[in-house]
């Protein structure tokens, strides 16, 4: 466990998971330019567990407000590449 959210855990493979889908979101945008050393740092990991737990209490308010979105929306953010990233965290919840 590398953070805690309330009661839920941030997994040290959720973690490499996070770090592997912005090296790949940048590697699209970037093209030939990515460079991998880039992604490599100690601020570029804490970027990405910040936004990892970002996303874990952002969840845990929205269960607890009992927030629902259409299927439709969930569809779309789901098929956004910029908002995919985070899918896997609100899918484990459902």
């Amino acid at each position: 466990m590398v953070a805690e959210v309330g009661d839920v855990g941030v997994s040290r493979e959720e973690l490499t998971r996070e770090i592997q889908a912005q090296n790949d979101r940048m590697r699209e945008t970037l093209g030939p330019a990515f460079d991998p050393a880039v992604t490599e740092t100690a601020p570029s990991a804490s970027r990405c567990s910040t936004s990892l737990i970002e996303r874990k209490a952002l969840l845990q308010e929205a269960q607890k407000l009992k927030f629902l979105a259409p299927d439709a929306t969930l569809r779309r953010c789901a098929a956004d590449p910029g908002l995919s990233a985070g899918w896997h965290v609100l899918a484990a919840a459902l």
